[in-house]
């Protein structure tokens, strides 16, 4: 399976309340098996879970996105645009300055400045720290890149997919 069929095969799955876990056990086994534990924020263990299945290296990948960050960005397959089977990373800026959190998907599609994601942890807005994993459509757009408030793009690791 490539990582866009494998990512949207997992759309629906649901936590248990406080990132304690998740309903479905089969889910919750494949989790814990990339590093994901009671409590975690999982967004990035997802991502994790995705590209492993998927063969591919996991080994810049992290549940922190600011991790990711640090070790990709020195990396060959870190770029600027969107590209199918794609980790994208966001920061996470309050009053301009970047904070400790983020938020991490996997692109499915890319559509000219649209792209289409499945990411865990989100909510109905597309925000992190909620209790799903769900597709977003997202906007490539100089604003994405600059936002002072909220989840700003860092950028895409690729996969060698």
């Amino acid at each position: 399976m490539t990582i866009k069929e494998i990512a949207e095969s997992y759309i629906g799955q649901k936590e248990k309340r406080g990132n304690m876990g998740f309903i479905d056990e089969s889910f919750d086994k494949k989790m814990r098996g990339v590093g994901f534990y009671d409590g975690a924020p999982w967004c990035g263990f997802f991502a994790m879970l995705v590209w492993k299945e998927a063969g591919q290296d996991i080994s810049l990948l992290s549940a922190s996105s600011r991790r990711i960050i640090e070790k990709a960005t020195k990396a060959k397959n870190w770029h600027g645009e969107p590209k199918e089977g794609a980790v994208v990373v966001w920061a996470t800026f309050k009053g301009g300055k970047r904070q400790t959190t983020g938020h991490i998907g996997v692109v499915t599609k890319v559509d000219g400045m649209t792209y289409t994601t499945v990411e865990g942890n989100t909510t109905e807005k597309g925000g992190r720290d909620g209790v799903i994993v769900a597709q977003r459509t997202r906007v490539l757009s100089k604003e994405a890149w600059k936002t002072a408030n909220g989840l700003r793009l860092m950028g895409f690791l690729y996969s060698d997919e």
